[in-house]
Order: structure tokens, then C-alpha cells, then sequence
């Protein structure tokens, strides 16, 4: 292989070739070593230039193709757990202005999930026995499952879980 001092003094030869191996078992890419004037430049076959940019649009087509594959957002949903020996039943108040009524909760069970707009949700529980509701809110966001759970303990207490 040459070095640039020894081509530099011979006017007579304008480039040289060298090879390199990117890893073992790839293929050889060749390149020049080029004058311009006194500065050596390196310049690269089309060849390589080419494998380049077909690399790189196969690599954005596929990066494209998984985002736009990917599933849409799934609206949030929430259920009722009921760890009282009592039933309740609740009020759910969205910002979006929707109301969802769930009564008769059976103390012990779940409920299924429903599905709720995001946003600022309020909750209003009316259990069996109590005199007061008992009211909690929480933050529904895009693709969450929310629990809402109505305590055993005395008094008892509504919080909301996501798991």
C-alpha cells in the first residue's frame, strides 16, 4: 500500500487503490486515494455509494412499515372492586361530559372493564349502609386500565389503582 508522502512526490501517479474489510466475511470496499493539486482525498466507488443508500431506504421502508403497523390507541377503562360485605354503587363523571351509573356492586366481586373517555374522571360511591358518599377522582389516560377499589376497612375508602 502506498502512503501519501511517496505519492505526493511522484507526479506521474494521480490515485492509488486500497481495500478493507469491514468485518470478517463481509465484502471488500475499495477505495482511492486521490490528488487533487498537493490534497489527498479519498474517493469512494458508485458501487459502494449505491449499496449505501439502498441500505438506508430498505432500513426507513421497514422503520416506516412497523410504525404504521402498530395498533391504534385504545380508549381507558376502568372496573369496580368491592371488598365490603355491603353493595355499592357508583356515579362516573368524565370531562367529556358523559356519565357512567354502576349499582349494585355485589360485596367481594369485580366488575368488567368499561371503557371511559380520557380525561379528568370523578367518582361518587354509594355504599350500603354508610351514610355519606364517599368520592375520589383520577386521570384516565390513552391505552390504561384503571381499578377502583371500595375498602373493608371502617371508615372505608375509594381509591384507584393502575396496575
Amino acid at each position: 500500500m502506498l502512503d501519501a508522502e511517496v505519492l505526493r512526490g511522484q507526479t506521474n501517479i494521480e490515485s492509488c487503490s486500497t481495500s478493507t474489510r469491514l468485518f470478517p466475511g463481509a465484502f471488500s470496499l475499495s477505495k482511492k486515494l486521490v490528488f487533487q493539486g498537493s490534497i489527498p482525498y479519498l474517493a469512494v466507488d458508485k458501487q459502494i455509494i449505491f449499496m449505501r443508500s439502498l441500505v438506508s431506504w430498505i432500513s426507513i421502508c421497514l422503520l416506516t412499515g412497523a410504525l404504521a403497523c402498530s395498533s391504534d390507541p385504545k380508549a381507558p377503562q376502568f372496573r369496580v372492586k368491592n371488598d365490603r360485605s355491603t353493595k355499592a354503587s357508583l356515579q362516573v363523571k368524565t370531562s367529556a361530559g358523559s356519565t357512567i351509573n354502576i349499582n349494585n356492586v355485589e360485596p367481594g366481586t369485580t366488575s368488567a372493564y368499561q371503557g371511559v373517555a380520557a380525561g379528568v374522571v370523578e367518582i361518587t360511591v354509594a355504599i350500603t349502609g354508610e351514610p355519606d358518599p364517599y368520592t375520589a377522582s383520577f386521570v384516565a389516560l390513552t391505552d390504561k386500565t384503571f381499578t377502583i377499589l371500595i375498602s373493608a376497612t371502617t371508615p372505608p375508602t375509594v381509591t384507584v389503582v393502575s396496575p
